[in-house]
């Protein structure tokens, strides 16, 4: 039972095309023997053709061709069918390694941005980049090494009936030689922990350089942590480097043992064994091809020892995201997208939340808000004022007390609530497209929308000159440094919840960028939304007192 788990777990973990993969190179290695174990035939019928093998010590059937055309077409169509195994080989390998990468790639992406707020961004991004990429490389192996371990093992039980001594003998001198191997195989694990580590403190070092590059600047630190990236870059060279080298080392020893074995036991089978001359060589080409499975299974084991470190964080990433859907299953959290119009009614009750461990940001909290309403939120930093909207959106769970929306439990309000919430934060959100893809971002009801809405939109948020002077006006391509000013940014992010037609319009901090002049326009742009909504607004400014009909302050956490 616990074995059926495993390989159930694994399967999870892979993937179905990744498994189906596994599945496929099994049987090329299969495939792969039954072609390379042919040439033996197919060399001796055609030494025979050309005059230089005779006598009945051949192992050739008896239907197999004496004549040179067709002893040529079999070599002929040997190489054929080589060719088209190695082409198998080749092309798992690659579609492995594609196919992981993506499915990893993609379960990391969603459970980072369903889970932003507690994984960071260079912890997110190594694993997408480096630790998937590198994972992806060693399930290559794997691939790699589920073809070659079955051809390997057909070629053992083909030599030990060919030649059952000279195998036994050979495979006795092999393992007496190999066994340092072992102490290579440590060296690489300790390597590959090692390599892990760094690559997380380059990832680590560049995120934090680049989120925070003006301060380090203006302290003069920018020349410091530059010269700290390029150390940690240097350390995680020299460690790829002592894994090559010892990667390079175990992979020369099997050719130099070779050599030593297949010496010793032809000497062993002439003066002792009394193996025939055609079965001694046909024995040698088959311990040749096993030894070199065995020397492509053992690099296959060598990358999964350097980048089992990683694969274990992989696992823990699936384990993170399995957990979290089984979480928000057993919550009902999946939404329905049910279009229900109509004005939203906030209403508080003794509301308290506290993060587990630490105390509550705020407790006993009780207040009403509904169509025409401004709630303005204050208090100062780690107040709660963003753990209040999560409340009030579903995203986290009041320790006491209780929420409602339109006299619904949140927990089945959200169902319908998110199509009727427009956002609006201190960093208008732009995806490279168009002004028009901008502004209609996130929009159910995209289809619908006129370009007669929009405009009228964009003039309510005074915005609609500054796009007018656009070469393409709708149409003109915007990027992430946008040709749009932090104001006009900030307007056109106005215009898109307007044309969200909204019950709920949530403002968190979104003047903080805003120089007065920009921020009085911003204002006068609201103005003409507030009142068809029940607008929530986080702001340390007072600029917005005029706005609000009712007042919320939070102290510090009780």
């Amino acid at each position: 039972m616990l074995g059926r788990d495993r390989v159930r777990e694994a399967k999870e973990f892979l993937g179905a095309e990744v498994w189906g993969l596994f599945l496929r190179a099994i049987a090329v290695g299969f495939f792969l023997f039954a072609v390379e174990s042919s040439f033996i035939m197919v060399l001796q019928g055609f030494l025979r053709s050309l005059g230089l093998m005779q006598g009945q010590e051949l192992l050739l059937p008896l239907w197999y061709p004496e004549s040179m055309v067709g002893a040529t077409m079999f070599l002929m169509l040997f190489g054929v069918l080589r060719g088209a195994a190695y082409l198998f080989k080749a092309f798992l390998a690659g579609a492995t390694h594609q196919a992981f990468l993506r499915q990893q790639r993609a379960r990391i992406l969603e459970y980072g941005l369903l889970e932003a707020s507690t994984s960071s961004s260079h912890e997110v991004i190594n694993m997408f980049n480096e630790r998937v990429s590198q994972a992806a490389g060693t399930l290559n192996a794997v691939s790699q090494l589920l073809l070659t371990g079955t051809s390997g093992l057909l070629f053992l039980v083909l030599g030990f009936s060919l030649a059952p001594k000279e195998m036994a003998l050979g495979l006795f001198l092999l393992s007496l030689i190999l066994f340092p191997l072992r102490f290579l195989n440590d060296r690489i694990e300790r390597a590959g922990q090692r390599v892990v580590k760094e690559s997380e403190d380059c990832s680590r070092l560049l995120a934090q350089g680049l989120r925070h590059q003006f301060f380090l600047r203006i302290y003069g630190l920018l020349g410091e942590e530059i010269a700290k990236g390029k150390a940690s870059l240097a350390a995680y060279e020299r460690d790829f480097k002592k894994y090559y080298f010892v990667f390079a080392l175990k992979n020369a020893v099997p050719l130099i043992a070779g050599s030593i074995v297949i010496s010793v036991v032809a000497f062993m089978s002439r003066e002792y064994f009394g193996t025939s001359a055609v079965k001694l060589i046909s024995f040698f080409y088959i311990f040749v091809r096993l030894a070199q499975a065995a020397s492509e299974a053992n690099n296959g084991l060598s990358e999964l020892r350097l980048q089992l470190p990683g694969f274990r964080l992989l696992i823990d990433w699936n384990e993170r995201l399995r957990n979290l859907k089984l979480r928000t299953a057993t919550k009902g959290t999946q939404l329905n997208r049910v279009n229900k119009p109509g004005a939203v009614e906030i209403r508080a009750e003794g509301l308290a939340f506290g993060y587990p461990g630490g105390p509550n940001l705020f407790r006993g909290l009780d207040f009403k808000a509904g169509r025409g309403e401004s709630v303005l939120i204050k208090g100062e930093s780690g107040s709660g004022k963003s753990t209040l909207l999560t409340l009030v959106l579903g995203l986290n769970e009041p320790s006491q007390g209780r929420l409602l929306i339109n006299g619904e439990s949140i927990s089945t309000a959200r169902d319908w609530l998110y199509e009727q919430v427009a956002y609006v934060g201190p960093e208008p959100y732009l995806i490279a497209g168009t002004v028009r893809a901008n502004l209609l971002y996130g929009n159910h009801r995209v289809s619908a929308v006129s370009d007669g809405e929009i405009w009228a939109a964009l003039e309510n948020a005074q915005i609609a000159a500054a796009i007018r002077e656009l070469p393409l006006g709708l149409q003109e391509i915007l990027y992430e440094h946008t040709q749009l000013s932090t104001g006009q940014r900030q307007r056109l992010a106005i215009a898109r919840a307007m044309l969200r037609k909204p019950s709920l319009l949530i403002l968190d901090e979104a003047s903080a960028n805003l120089d007065s002049v920009t921020e009085q326009k911003f204002l006068e742009a609201l103005k003409e939304l507030l009142p068809r909504v029940t607008a929530l607004i986080i702001s340390h400014k007072p600029t917005f007192d005029s706005l609000a009909t009712q007042r919320i302050e939070l102290g510090a956490p009780v």
